[in-house]
């Protein structure tokens, strides 16, 4: 029996070497796969942060351009409601001339808008009974100095304007009203009314 139990503990021997050895050689694999799954995990992470700050980069950019196209519109916007200010305080100041500055400017407006120099002269109702036999006989006597024929006439028409004047013969009209005044204002001076407010 002494021999079989020999042999039998050699048998254990070589069968505790060897499962000692497949325990090892797993051991190394496992340690080789660990450490390329840290070195893919790792590779990974850091590809995922230089894409994450990328587009982080990306979308900082858009927004900042964004931001500044905003910026640009609301000056560009707060600045047309400061010239369009302008014009209305221009218009205001046109309403609130003293009297005989205001009949001089429609009588002038008058001057400059007859082509025939016997059209009637339209004002508003207000505006025709202050001053409209004045502005009519202004009117006349600075188309005469002008030497226009000078046979305008006060229409017993009145429009419905804020103020200024509209010359009427026949079906042709020609309107010097405030609002006309302003509009032809904004057209040819905006440019110069903006370079004036922000130099």
């Amino acid at each position: 029996m002494k021999g079989l139990e020999k042999i039998t503990a050699r048998i254990e021997a070589d069968a505790r070497r060897d499962a000692e050895a497949v325990l090892e050689t797993a051991r190394a694999e496992a340690e080789q796969v660990r450490a390329a799954g840290d070195a893919a995990a790792k590779e990974r992470y850091e590809a995922l942060m230089r894409e994450g700050k990328q587009a982080a980069a990306d979308r900082l950019a858009r927004l900042s351009r964004a931001a500044e196209m905003e910026e640009k519109k609301a000056l560009l916007s707060c600045r047309q409601l400061l010239v369009e200010e302008a014009f209305e305080r221009a218009a205001g100041r046109i309403k609130t001339l003293p009297h005989d500055a205001y009949v001089r400017h429609l009588a002038t407006q008058a001057l400059r808008a007859s082509v025939t120099g016997k059209e009637e002269i339209l004002l508003n109702e207000a505006d025709k009974n202050v001053c409209g036999q004045e502005v009519l006989e202004l009117a006349n006597r600075l188309l005469a100095e002008a030497g226009k024929k000078a046979e305008l006439t006060l229409s017993e028409e009145t429009g419905r304007f804020s103020g200024g004047i509209v010359l009427k013969e026949g079906s042709v009209f020609a309107s010097c009203t405030n609002e006309v005044l302003m509009d032809q204002a904004r057209e040819s001076l905006s440019a110069a009314v903006a370079a004036g407010l922000f130099q």
